[in-house]
């Protein structure tokens, strides 16, 4: 049988642990950027780097770079801030903000498994931390 301080000890570190992942957690998924009136300047260096030609995959990069920069906390089932998907469809000119959602749900798979994916979105999100003024 293990011993009453073996238990206290093992219970402390357990919480120990438990506090600095809350912390962590509350770091790793707050926004970088609240004001939505940014995202339609975001638009515009996503197009001058892809180009008047976007494709479904293109608008994808650039809808993960939006929900990192302002929901982080959507890649693992968070709510997005309220207005965030409007601003979206609105600078993507998507009509149906459904896609939007729909689009969230993937976004993380594709990021995780398709390099081409990962390195477009990192060179957009290189591009865009470079030309605006965070």
């Amino acid at each position: 049988m293990e011993q009453i301080i073996e238990t206290i000890k093992r219970i402390e570190k357990a919480r120990t642990a438990l506090r600095q992942a809350i912390v962590d957690n509350e770091i790793a998924t707050s926004p970088k950027l609240k004001d939505l009136n940014l995202i339609p300047k975001i638009y515009k260096v996503f197009e001058e780097l892809k180009g008047k030609e976007i494709k479904v995959n293109d608008r994808k990069e650039f809808i993960f770079v939006i929900i990192y920069l302002y929901s982080p906390n959507k890649f693992f089932g968070g709510k997005m801030p309220q207005g965030l998907r409007r601003a979206i469809t609105k600078a993507t000119k998507v009509t149906c903000a459904s896609v939007i959602s729909a689009t969230c749900t993937e976004l993380m798979v594709l990021y995780t498994t398709y390099s081409d994916f990962r390195q477009n979105v990192d060179e957009l999100m290189n591009k865009i931390l470079l030309s605006m003024d965070f």
